[in-house]
């Protein structure tokens, strides 16, 4: 039996002093499909420094609320006792992410009202430490999300 891993197929030599080589190319592969956008969930990352703590925790934001224009990802943690939620607007011209919300309660913070951010399907990674309300005023608590599968 023959074989070149790289670029051939495996086939077997009936007489190998006749045939020096029944080799056969490899047909091309299929196009890869294009990410699927709307995204079927957004990764998130949560990070806050607080006086005197450093919280540090993932989650997975699965689509809540489905309207024609808009679907609102979220995610409660009960273990981490953790919330946060973003909003894709996706019939927009350029689509939009809202950064909803993000709270804790072990321990305790708050963040809201954060920007509107432009997206550009169909992958993304966005980050956001800018809120208009956040509870302790002096804690900096960032929100870092990323279309699914991306780092």
């Amino acid at each position: 039996m023959v074989s070149n891993r790289l670029t051939h197929r495996r086939t077997t030599i009936s007489n190998p002093k006749i045939c020096k080589s029944k080799l056969k190319p490899l047909r091309p592969l299929p196009p890869e499909e294009p990410p699927e956008w709307p995204p079927p969930y957004i990764n998130a990352r949560i990070i806050a420094l607080l006086p005197g703590q450093h919280f540090e925790a993932t989650l997975t934001l699965e689509p809540r609320n489905r309207t024609p224009d808009a679907i609102t990802y979220h995610q409660y943690h009960p273990t981490l006792l953790l919330s946060a939620e973003v909003i894709l607007f996706h019939t927009q011209n350029p689509n939009c992410i809202i950064f909803s919300h993000v709270v804790s309660y072990t321990p305790y913070f708050y963040a809201g009202y954060g920007p509107t951010v432009t997206v550009q399907p169909p992958t993304f990674e966005l980050q956001n430490s800018l809120w208009r309300s956040n509870y302790p005023y002096d804690a900096q608590i960032t929100m870092a999300i990323a279309y699914p599968g991306e780092p």
